[in-house]
């Protein structure tokens, strides 16, 4: 016979069983019915295509997601998010501006400056050649390692003196071009950070080697500072011509490597063509328009759009306040869906023209490494490939690729192994200690 204490013990277990029981029946019932709930919502709300993505990012780019809106508008809406760089560089370009005058001012003189260069590409690649060496004498006097970053940015930023205000290069203090490289790029660094303190010291490098460069132009004024002009241009090339000279010369298959020889020696001769039919000018131009795809030069273009504002334009103008919108232009031109299994690689190819195009509708509907709509950079209608053509030959002549035996290190082992196709890191500090070593100094 069971004892009291035993019977309780006994029934007091199957309570407990029993109430863990109906736990976990409640616990299903609430898993099942959350299934079904969120896959109802997903059926309602379906999977957006690579093509709409794309689109969803064009109106931003466009301004065409605040729907119809004025020039003032576009300027604010584009000005907002680049309020730091003003504070930082004391610009007052399109960029800066929310004033119409200025805009159109500003435009007018990139107009004015493509008009004057545009078919002066002899005497181009003759000073992009002489800035090139004069730049390696100076930050590497034995040529024996030379460190990317530093190279490139004085390099691209002498060259775009040249372009910009037609300097004599020959004039130009080579290290007061390092002082004012290296700070633009500590300062713009920074500027992303908005908590971080804005450096006086590097301004103040910055403006001083400005004014001995440029004595015609004060910093400290905003409608006279050089940079107005340099920052747009210097900085949305150099990234793009590093980036491109390594995947061209040195990362990508064996038939591109040697067609960038080619393009070298067909380099300032096959630019006098102004027809992209004509075979050595479209070989060359493919070499840039991939670079551009794969690295473009503003990978988010970003915008203030009212709160509540919907991809179609329309809004609820009862809304209070404004959000930022990123268009996110690397992630258009690396979409696996739309530029295929080899997005991710440099294939200038893609880009050649022909009797039939290589480029799909979606594939030119996704490529706007120049922003698009009403405010696309003057550069895209064939300078900006042009002028990064000039620069990309000068370095694959003078400095060499693959097939001459020069090696790029990168220092980090992922990148260092032997035939390596994956994609560079494009950020700003990410290609600061890529070095590059050429087959006469090995050891």
């Amino acid at each position: 016979m069971d004892t009291p204490l035993f019977t309780y013990s006994r029934e007091r277990s199957f309570f407990t069983s029993y109430l863990s029981y109906i736990s976990l029946f409640a616990v299903a019932v609430i898993l099942v019915v959350s299934y079904v709930t969120f896959t109802q919502r997903r059926r309602r709300i379906p999977r957006l295509s690579a093509r709409q993505h794309v689109q969803q990012h064009r109106s931003i780019a466009d301004f065409s997601i605040i729907g119809d809106t004025d020039i003032v508008f576009r300027l604010q809406s584009r000005t907002l998010p680049n309020t730091r760089l003003l504070e930082v560089f004391n610009v007052k370009n399109s960029f800066t501006t929310i004033l119409p005058d200025v805009h159109y001012k500003f435009v007018q003189s990139a107009r004015d400056i493509i008009s004057k260069n545009g078919d002066k590409w002899d005497d181009f690649f003759r000073v992009t050649t002489t800035v090139l060496e004069k730049s390696i004498h100076h930050l590497e006097p034995s040529g024996r390692l030379l460190t990317l970053a530093p190279l490139l940015r004085v390099y691209c930023f002498v060259s775009m003196l040249h372009v910009l205000f037609d300097t004599d290069t020959e004039k130009v203090d080579f290290g007061d071009a390092f002082i004012a490289t290296e700070a633009i790029n500590s300062l713009w660094h920074h500027s992303k950070d908005p908590k971080a303190p804005i450096s006086a010291e590097d301004q103040e490098q910055l403006f001083a080697a400005l004014r001995r460069m440029l004595p015609d132009r004060d910093p400290l004024v905003p409608e006279e500072n050089p940079l107005n002009l340099i920052m747009p241009g210097y900085e949305t090339v150099w990234r793009v011509v590093l980036l491109t000279y390594i995947s061209a010369g040195f990362r990508a298959d064996q038939e591109t490597v040697s067609q960038l020889q080619v393009v070298a020696d067909s380099v300032p001769v096959c630019l006098h063509s102004k027809f992209e039919k004509n075979e050595e000018l479209s070989r060359a131009l493919c070499f840039a328009k991939e670079g551009l795809r794969l690295y473009p030069p503003t990978r988010r273009l970003y915008r203030r759009v009212p709160r509540a504002t919907r991809i179609d334009g329309l809004r609820d103008e009862t809304s209070v306040g404004f959000d930022v919108e990123a268009a996110d232009v690397e992630k258009c031109h690396r979409n696996l869906d739309i530029w295929g299994p080899d997005a991710l690689l440099y294939r200038p190819t893609r880009f050649l023209t022909g009797k039939k195009r290589t480029l799909t509708a979606d594939m030119r509907h996704a490529y706007i490494p120049f922003g698009t709509g009403p405010h696309t950079c003057p550069a895209a209608a064939g300078f900006g490939h042009r002028l990064i053509v000039v620069l990309l030959a000068a370095l694959a002549k003078r400095l060499g690729t693959r097939d001459s035996g020069a090696v790029v290190r990168f220092g980090d082992a992922r990148l260092d192994q032997a035939n390596s196709e994956w994609v560079l890191p494009s950020g700003r500090m990410d290609m600061e200690n890529w070095t590059l070593e050429l087959e006469d100094t090995k050891q």
